[in-house]
């Protein structure tokens, strides 16, 4: 409690602060009661509190966000893209080894680069590119990349996020442009 300058007692409290937004003076009703306003600096607060939890909140999405989204730009001769991908979307190159005339896929993910990769081929392909001397599915699953690009005389189809770019006598790349590093 606290005097006031007519010698009137002040309550003050935690509580009737916080559910009433006021202090009372309790000198009394002859001696002129009144509640004394604190509502402006109250809401001001509240305010500024509001505007932080929604600046905190905002700041945490677009972090998630950018840990969430990748923006890969796909470059052929006729032109370039950038594509807006979750981080979970997976990915394909299909072609035809010029050498054995045989299909190949390479399938891969982007968590944070490419990466993951795994082939699908017949064996005297995979031994076209191996020598035989190790398995290419244990030696791709280690490679991470920003850039992949592929080229054949034959043709190459890059799948990725539903789009189909298929090039002939060419090459297509695809940079994970975030994030960064």
């Amino acid at each position: 409690m606290i005097r006031n300058g007519s010698g009137g007692i002040i309550q003050s409290s935690c509580e009737q602060i916080g559910q009433r937004g006021t202090v009372e003076n309790s000198a009394g009703p002859d001696q002129n009661s009144k509640k004394v306003g604190i509502a402006s600096s109250s809401v001001f607060h509240r305010l500024r509190g509001g505007l932080k939890a929604f600046l905190m909140t905002f700041i945490m999405v677009l972090l998630l966000a950018a840990g969430l989204i990748r923006p890969i730009e796909i470059n052929e001769e006729r032109g370039q893209a950038t594509l807006w991908l979750w981080a979970w979307k997976q990915g394909r190159i299909d072609f035809v080894n010029s050498i054995t005339k045989r299909p190949v896929t390479i399938h891969f993910g982007m968590p944070w680069r490419f990466s993951g990769f795994s082939a699908q081929t017949d064996p005297g392909t995979e031994e076209y590119y191996t020598a035989g001397v190790y398995s290419w599915n244990e030696k791709l699953a280690k490679e991470k990349t920003r850039m992949i690009r592929y080229c054949s005389e034959v043709g190459v189809t890059l799948t990725i996020g539903g789009m189909v770019i298929h090039k002939r006598g060419g090459c297509i790349s695809a940079t994970l442009l975030w994030p960064p590093g």
